[in-house]
C-alpha cells in the first residue's frame, strides 16, 4: 500500500508541473502561427544565443519608407548549440532575408523561421531541423530557386 501511495503522489505532483511548462512553450499563444511574414534585404543588428529563447533583431523598412527595428525569437540557445549553430552565423550589418509569424500583439516580434543568409546560404530554424541537429544550414549552391 504504501508503495501504491508513493507512487500516486509522484504521479500527482508530476502532472501539476506539466501545465506552467506547456504554457510557457505555446508559440501559438504569443504569436499568429498561421501567418507568415517576409522581410527581404534587411540589415542585421545583433543576433544571441540565449535561453529559453535565443534573438535576432534586425532593421527592416516599413511600407512609409521607415526603419524600423524587429526581434526574432528563435529556439534556446542549449538546442541551437547543439545543432552546431553559433552566435558567428550572423554579424551585425548582414544583409538578410526572413521568414517567420508576426506577434499576436502590435510590437514588432515574430517567431523565426528561416533566413537566407548574407552568402546565400539558408538557415532552417525549425523545429525538426534542430531536433536532427543536421541540415539546418543548406549551401546556396545546394539551395533551389524553384
Amino acid at each position: 500500500m504504501k508503495h501504491i501511495a508513493t507512487t500516486l503522489l509522484v504521479v500527482i505532483v508530476s502532472l501539476l508541473g506539466v501545465h506552467p511548462a506547456a504554457s510557457h512553450h505555446s508559440r501559438d499563444a504569443y504569436f499568429d502561427m498561421e501567418t507568415t511574414l517576409d522581410f527581404i534585404d534587411v540589415t542585421a543588428v545583433s543576433f544571441k544565443l540565449v535561453n529559453p529563447h535565443s534573438q535576432l533583431v534586425f532593421m527592416a523598412i516599413d511600407e512609409q519608407g521607415n526603419e524600423v527595428e524587429w526581434t526574432a525569437a528563435i529556439h534556446g540557445a542549449s538546442n541551437l548549440r547543439r545543432a552546431g549553430i553559433r552566435e558567428s552565423l550572423i554579424s551585425p550589418g548582414d544583409k538578410l532575408t526572413i521568414n517567420g509569424s508576426p506577434s499576436r500583439s502590435d510590437r514588432k516580434v515574430l517567431w523565426l523561421y528561416n533566413i537566407v543568409l548574407a552568402n546565400g546560404d539558408f538557415a532552417d530554424f525549425s523545429f525538426a531541423a534542430i531536433i536532427a541537429g543536421e541540415g539546418m544550414i543548406t549551401p546556396a549552391s545546394e539551395v533551389s530557386n524553384n
